[in-house]
């Protein structure tokens, strides 16, 4: 059975219906699951499956029993499906519930025999993120398998780009700032540069499409927001860019209206099983609602956001606040000044600190980089006018082992 025939079925009753009218046997294990788990959803009852011939089909890769929230995440009507990430998901579920029935027998087993069985059911559930592998034999494996050309996602600024590379898809980055520094101002610029999903919890849709109009015109953003003093060549360019700006503005925005933590958890879920995104920005990190309380709570949002980023193979990259002590002292902020405590700075892969020098200038201070060493990113100014970074003559990257 064909994937576009299933897709088209999903979320229509009678078209599903009609599907299980045909032999179980032209559907695919998970095809079979799919349809009687989009009937329940759509009948709430019980529908007539044919449990013999389902079990003997869900028996060539493990029996997979329902994860409950990965369903309700991702069982949308009319739209696609992830189905590499939800096997993933049923096997991993399986697996675990095996070796949770081995374990409550352990008391009662030998120990070479708990260890054959536990060897037994990771064989039968091959996981490749939770298998154990002696490293040596990495040696033997493909390069361009093991390290794609394509696992990152390039910045916007050559000099971002000389310094970091790239943001890695499993890699969760923050950039955090005293307010007024730029920070909204630089990840704008990020979002508009590739495929990108985003949360934009600071400031309105409008707000933040009057502030691409400036960049492209030049018209101070007040201006545009208050549709006043505006000449007839203002109006003018604004009609020119918001055309050029309709071929060219490439991403998907939830506003500040939808800042719960579990909503938008869901959502970025939901836009990944279906859409193609190369970059999620969320604007900011303290803006989310109901993380939890304390240390514990934000420990829950970056342990979920640095998941995610595993699971979907997808940068995040999340605006950060620091702490009220990194205004009120001359020195440049570090790592201890970044609002919200260590589990930021334990589940992030790269911070970047951006703040203001003596003379009015913005410095991108990396101070953690899980792969590289941190140190100054040179090479990033800043266009006033148009009110966006720009890359300057001056191309460097000053490590910390250099200053």
């Amino acid at each position: 059975m064909s994937k576009e025939i299933i897709y088209n079925a999903l979320g229509n009753r009678e078209r599903l219906s009609k599907l299980l009218s045909y032999p179980s046997e032209i559907f695919d294990s998970w095809q079979y699951v799919l349809i009687m788990d989009q009937l329940k959803e759509l009948s709430k009852t019980e529908v007539d499956i044919d449990i013999p011939v389902l079990v003997a089909r869900l028996q060539e890769v493990g029996e997979y029993q329902r994860v409950e929230q990965v369903i309700q995440d991702i069982m949308l009507a009319q739209h696609t499906v992830n189905f590499d990430y939800l096997v993933g998901q049923l096997v991993q579920n399986a697996r675990r519930r095996e070796i949770r029935n081995v374990n409550k027998d352990f008391d009662n087993m030998e120990e070479e025999e708990w260890v054959s069985a536990y060897d037994d059911i990771c064989k039968k559930y091959v996981v490749d993120n939770e298998t154990c592998i002696e490293m040596a034999e990495f040696a033997d494996g493909n390069f361009d398998e093991m390290f794609p050309p394509d696992n990152f996602v390039p910045w916007r600024l050559t000099a971002m780009n000389e310094a970091l590379i790239g943001m890695f898809k499993n890699n969760f980055i923050i950039v955090a700032g005293s307010p007024g520094c730029g920070k909204t101002t630089f990840v704008d610029d990020e979002a508009a540069n590739s495929r990108t999903l985003y949360f934009q919890l600071e400031v309105t849709r409008t707000e933040t499409f009057a502030k691409f109009l400036q960049k492209k015109t030049g018209i101070h953003v007040k201006k545009i927001i208050a549709n006043k003093f505006l000449t007839d060549k203002d109006n003018q360019d604004i009609q020119i860019a918001k055309e050029e700006l309709k071929n060219e503005l490439n991403f998907k925005m939830y506003d500040r209206k939808n800042d719960d933590f579990q909503y938008i958890i869901n959502k970025i879920k939901y836009e990944l099983m279906y859409g193609s995104y190369e970059l999620i920005v969320i604007d900011n990190l303290q803006r989310v609602r109901n993380i939890g309380d304390g240390e514990a709570g934000v420990a829950n949002l970056t342990g979920t956001l640095k998941q995610i980023c595993k699971d979907f193979q997808v940068p995040i990259l999340g605006i950060s606040h620091l702490t009220k002590a990194a205004y009120t002292t001359e020195t440049k902020p570090t790592l201890g000044n970044l609002k919200g405590g260590g589990s930021y700075i334990q589940d992030a892969d790269c911070i970047i600190l951006l703040y203001r020098d003596e003379f009015g200038n913005a410095v991108f201070d990396c101070q953690k980089d899980r792969f590289g060493t941190p140190g100054i990113i040179r090479g990033i100014g800043f266009d006033t006018h148009f009110c966006k970074y720009i890359d300057t003559e001056i191309d460097r990257f000053d490590s910390y082992h250099t200053l």
